[in-house]
């Protein structure tokens, strides 16, 4: 089983923001077991297609992803990626669910998610009403 072996080398990668060679490494991963670490290597998957700029790869990758788990930073993304498309309602519209579901999340996850909560109250404000 090679699985967890790839994922280190990946977070190596990822810690180094060296996006291109993360992104085999995932690619590998996640069609092994788009399940590993309960989504998480298919969410960082996700997170390097956008940084990379591959941006339909990323909406098609993210979209995804959320059929399977809630991700605020999912959402924050998919935000991102709609607000450089100049989509602004589309935009609107993940950063409200993306706030929606952390403000009705369970303790835990809603001090876990801090950060993005902040971040898309922040990306709203920008936005035009």
């Amino acid at each position: 089983d090679n699985r967890q072996p790839l994922w280190e080398a990946a977070e190596v990668e990822i810690g180094q923001q060296q996006w291109d060679r993360a992104k085999p490494l995932l690619k590998r991963l996640t069609t092994l077991d788009p399940d590993f670490r309960y989504g998480d290597a298919y969410m960082a998957y996700g997170r390097t297609l956008f940084q990379l700029k591959e941006h339909k790869a990323a909406v098609a990758h993210l979209r995804q992803h959320l059929q399977h788990w809630s991700r605020p930073d999912a959402y924050l993304m998919l935000a991102e990626i709609a607000i450089a498309n100049r989509d602004l309602q589309a935009a609107r519209t993940h950063i409200e669910t993306m706030i929606e579901q952390v403000e009705s999340a369970p303790a835990f996850h809603f001090r876990k998610y801090q950060p993005c909560l902040k971040k898309g109250q922040t990306l709203l404000k920008t936005l035009p009403a």
